[in-house]
């Protein structure tokens, strides 16, 4: 803790962290026989506050920190958000909330996974910022999907072009410049243009 950061920072997440963990005995034990990922641990808990506080929201997310598991590259964000939504879409057919909570979990993952390596020093700024704006894109690809669907079903087939025919999503900002940061927005204009209702 005395070599985090801010050692006030990752103490106070880290009670709060065994607080919330269940079983706590199991993650102590393997910090204890693992120093270094002890050390990992704290260092990200004492770095930065938004990952710790996505983790105190998330305790499982740990086991992307205990786990060892890298961020996932560039080419492996579209088919982890795609399974994810196929896997909800089997177990919930037709329950979008079913497949944006699918969305959430991953997005959460796979920013989490970023974050880690970012503070690592695994991944240099390009790469996070582009693995952040990958997913993001990803994400709003799948939510267009969903939104189409659930229109076509409430108002009916649009023709043969498909629910998505004539939408354009135009990105902005830091998406637009794929320099997306931890925990930033998405700027966004959704332009539409066809006949009809």
């Amino acid at each position: 803790v005395r070599d985090a950061p801010d050692p006030d920072m990752a103490l106070g997440h880290l009670a709060d962290l065994f607080e919330r963990l269940r079983p706590a005995q199991v993650y102590a034990a393997r910090l204890v026989a693992q120093p270094s990922l002890a050390r990992g641990l704290v260092g990200l808990i004492g770095a930065s506050e938004h990952l710790a506080r996505t983790l105190l929201a998330r305790p499982e997310l740990l086991d992307t920190v205990v786990g060892g598991g890298g961020a996932p590259d560039l080419d492996e964000l579209a088919p982890w958000v795609e399974t994810a939504v196929s896997l909800a879409g089997r177990s919930a057919p037709g329950d979008t909330e079913e497949a944006l909570g699918a969305m959430r979990k991953v997005m959460r993952e796979a920013s989490f996974s970023v974050g880690v390596a970012d503070l690592a020093g695994v991944l240099e700024p390009e790469g996070v910022m582009a693995r952040l704006s990958r997913l993001a894109e990803c994400i709003v690809q799948q939510c267009l999907g969903l939104a189409a669907a659930e229109c076509a079903a409430r108002y009916g087939d649009p023709g043969a072009d498909g629910p998505l025919s004539g939408i354009v999503v135009v990105a902005l900002g830091s998406l637009a410049a794929r320099e997306l940061s931890h925990g930033g927005d998405l700027d966004l204009l959704f332009v539409y243009a066809g006949d009809g209702t």
